[in-house]
């Protein structure tokens, strides 16, 4: 989200057509169209696949074919739909590199002042794509300042009933998010107890209730039995980023947490950031 939104700025600024080609893999294996409504200020062109299998044709890859196999289906991709440039993940990968080592909470308190330093690093590549022709761009990182989630992603029906339903009995309440799993940073700088002392204060100081959006179940059992009576959670049946049902419930639990007052959030997540970002509210990074 983070990447095509900042895409759509960029584009404007460039006086280009922004195309979102809509790749999935054991991370994101989801269709755009299982999410979103159709957005007027891009256009989204699926990956096509056939019983399971990728198509090859059109070949935008993730990441730098290296293979002889590869580089030839990407040339064929190239000149079918006249890319005159490239800008690819590890190009970006490598310009944001010098900021791994000031990845620390004494540093870079939070999303909103990594994102900052990350555009400087990215900006100068981004001179390529001032010639005509179409480019190839593949980030995972934001391209350009600024965002307007609210007006380029909008949830299909389905996934706006769920959160609705949840978020019509808020009142008062903030939202945390945990992140866990495969996140080493967000488990190391933002450890469950200092969400605790957190959600504690908020308790003592403003009686507040709770959304809770974790891709943890232990943590999320822990966290419901503690403070039973002022927490609420949207109960997935699936945890895993490599099925449709698993992003859509991690979709619901995002919009749920920008519908809260604010987002006691993880180190070092833009899930955390953008939540807060949809609607304008506040986010504190734990840690």
């Amino acid at each position: 989200m983070r990447a095509i939104d900042s895409g759509v700025a960029l584009a404007e600024q460039l006086n280009k057509q922004l195309v979102v080609y809509w790749g999935r893999d054991q991370w994101l294996n989801c269709g755009y169209a299982d999410l979103f409504k159709p957005s007027p200020d891009f256009e989204v062109m699926e990956e096509k696949q056939w019983a399971g299998k990728k198509s090859l044709f059109p070949y935008l890859p993730g990441s730098k074919p290296t293979s002889f196999s590869k580089k030839s289906l990407y040339a064929l991709t190239k000149t079918a739909l006249d890319i005159v440039s490239e800008i690819w993940y590890e190009d970006i990968e490598d310009a944001v590199a010098q900021l791994d080592t000031i990845v620390q909470p004494e540093n870079i308190k939070n999303m909103q002042e990594y994102e900052p330093r990350s555009v400087t690093c990215i900006n100068p590549l981004l001179e390529i794509l001032h010639t005509k022709g179409s480019s190839f761009v593949c980030s995972a990182w934001k391209l350009f300042p600024g965002q307007n989630y609210a007006q380029h992603f909008i949830p299909i029906d389905p996934i706006l009933s769920q959160v609705d339903k949840l978020s019509r009995h808020f009142g008062n309440t903030i939202g945390v998010h945990i992140r866990r799993t495969d996140h080493t940073i967000a488990i190391t700088h933002s450890p469950l107890q200092k969400f605790i002392a957190a959600m504690d204060h908020e308790v003592a100081e403003k009686n507040a209730n709770f959304f809770l959006a974790t891709d943890c179940k232990a943590t999320e059992e822990e966290l419901l039995k503690k403070y039973s009576n002022r927490i609420v959670a949207f109960q997935k049946s699936n945890y895993s980023r490599n099925s449709v049902q698993g992003i859509q419930e991690a979709l619901i639990d995002l919009y749920c947490l920008s519908k809260t007052d604010k987002v006691l959030g993880s180190y070092y997540s833009s899930f955390s950031q953008v939540a807060a970002e949809i609607s304008g509210i506040e986010e504190v990074t734990i840690h």
